[in-house]
């Protein structure tokens, strides 16, 4: 790769004072750049925010390998009615939405997206709370981004698993990979974790994370998810040519840099997929506007995009060498969270 394309890339991150909490780069599975805010090293973690729903859909996948869960084909109410009571309106909504309604944000159900002050991030148990709105739409057939269909499949992963999302997730994903430091916060008063938010990762697990997609579903020599789970989440739905399976894509694909899926998370969380060139590029920031995300991956896949040897360049690896050596300072692009969620931290 480039050295100086790859400077250039850091250094697009820093421009506007943006408040960058971490940038982790791989290509082929090895490091190529690893950076830090101030104060901040590997061994802390990071709000995923809404990158929760992709990692959530993973935990899905294991369950469809593992055979606990059959199908996404089948109704919610088919997971969760034996574990969860429910009065006529809801069972009756949960028969008629599939799950693989919910992952693709096409349950029907009214929602609107609020990220800060809905009030399911209170609500005393949230798959009850999501079940309660209205069905305006028949599912599978309308996208509405919605935190409320995220807390549906986090019960119906919850109950398939006979555990809660944490437990499942160190049994079946984060442990497996060898994640450290992993909090899942705002457990509601039922015992169950949100699915769509309240996950923390560091920077370098998030990476691992996305390369578990690069690589079809294998990490070592074991198969966490298979490869056609890998394909019908990154798979557009009938309800959204941009999203899948709590996973997003480019519309407008660049022939240049391939297809690219992300998970996306508030604030400008980020974890890219650029399988073309075997890619996996993590931000975890705190900015008002990912108004440089395009950017700095396009500035990242130029950096191997030449059908000639790379000609070594001492100055581009000395103005590399500087980018590496000089942390991120920003100003935070958003009001910092009360609940001290935007805080990079370490192991308790």
């Amino acid at each position: 790769m480039r050295s100086g394309r790859l400077a250039d890339a850091i250094k697009s991150l820093r421009g506007k004072d943006r408040d960058i909490h971490a940038l982790v780069v791989l290509r082929h599975c090895k490091a190529v750049v690893e950076l830090y805010a101030e104060n901040v090293t590997r061994d802390h973690n990071h709000a995923l925010y809404s990158v929760t729903k992709s990692v959530l859909a993973t935990l899905v996948g294991a369950l469809l390998r593992s055979g606990r869960l059959s199908s996404l084909d089948l109704p919610v109410a088919d997971i969760v009615a034996a574990s969860a009571a429910l009065d006529a309106d809801k069972l009756e909504k949960a028969r008629r939405i599939r799950i693989r309604d919910v992952m693709s944000m096409a349950s029907g159900l009214e929602h609107r997206s609020d990220p800060a002050s809905h009030p399911i991030y209170g609500a005393a148990d949230r798959f009850q709370f999501a079940l309660a709105p209205a069905l305006l739409h028949a599912p599978g057939q309308r996208f509405n981004y919605s935190n409320g269909d995220a807390s549906i499949a986090g019960a119906v992963v919850a109950a398939a698993a006979g555990k809660d999302l944490l437990g499942y997730g160190n049994d079946v994903l984060f442990g497996p990979l060898g994640f450290k430091n992993v909090e899942w916060w705002f457990r509601d008063k039922a015992g169950r974790y949100p699915g769509g938010w309240g996950l923390r990762l560091r920077a370098v697990d998030m990476a691992r994370f996305g390369q578990l997609y690069l690589q079809n579903g294998r990490w070592q020599d074991r198969t966490i998810i298979d490869a056609g789970f890998v394909r019908d989440a990154w798979r557009p739905s009938p309800a959204a040519s941009h999203y899948g399976l709590f996973w997003w894509r480019w519309v407008r694909e660049d022939p240049r840099i391939g297809p690219v899926h992300f998970a996306n998370g508030l604030k400008g969380q980020r974890v890219y997929v650029v399988s073309k060139h075997s890619i996996i590029i993590v931000v975890s920031a705190n900015i008002s506007v990912a108004d440089a995300e395009k950017a700095y991956l396009r500035a990242v896949v130029s950096a191997v995009q030449s059908d000639r040897p790379i000609n070594r360049s001492t100055s581009d690896a000395n103005r590399l060498a500087e980018q590496l050596r000089l942390p991120f300072s920003g100003k935070p692009g958003n009001p910092v969270s009360p609940t001290g969620q935007d805080v990079p931290r370490l192991p308790k």
